[in-house]
């Protein structure tokens, strides 16, 4: 939600018609849409790696887009170049969604299933509204090209330190689990 609203913030502030920015989201909504379908593809070649690799690709072409768009560059060069980081953040998001939801569900029993997705939906919405509370008075403060560089490098670091945390947990067999890590009590 931020990551998008910052984008269409960009565009506007570079004077991009709302014409156009309808026309950029609608393209990068039906990419976000197909590229799910192969989420299958994309999480066999990676493995455990995939949300990890799907992020850093996020933040890197938010600093990416902000960088460009400091730069004094043709307006049609500069903005050819964000609308194609933008694709490829969009390409990556795509499939994180769907990866993510396999990861939760991994070894759970259908019977607690539901509570496993209201828990994280409940909790994903709470980061959500703070993530964008913050990035609402961030967004006040600084122009919006210095925002996506810093939200970018900001989000960079957390995907690192959320990997390294991870990186023991993620994509192992059922049977290398700690089993205090995959045990439901009720």
């Amino acid at each position: 939600m931020l990551f998008g609203t910052y984008k269409i913030t960009l565009l506007k502030h570079l004077n991009v018609s709302a014409t156009y920015i309808g026309i950029i989201s609608s393209v990068l909504s039906i990419m976000i849409g197909k590229m799910s379908t192969l989420s299958n593809k994309f999480n066999e070649k990676y493995k455990n790696k995939t949300l990890t690799i799907i992020g850093l690709i996020v933040t890197l072409s938010f600093i990416l887009a902000g960088a460009i768009s400091i730069m004094e560059n043709p307006f049609g060069a500069k903005i050819s170049i964000i609308i194609l980081l933008y694709i490829i953040e969009s390409v990556s998001g795509g499939v994180h969604g769907f990866i993510q939801n396999r990861y939760i569900s991994n070894f759970a029993k259908p019977e607690i299933l539901t509570k496993l997705y209201s828990a994280n939906s409940m909790i994903s919405n709470l980061l959500r509204m703070l993530v964008a509370f913050i990035g609402t008075i961030v967004l006040d403060c600084f122009n919006i090209k210095y925002v996506m560089i810093m939200v970018g490098i900001l989000f960079t670091v957390i995907m690192y330190l959320l990997y390294r945390y991870s990186k023991s947990k993620l994509g192992l067999k059922a049977e290398e689990y700690k089993k205090s890590d995959i045990v439901y009590e009720r």
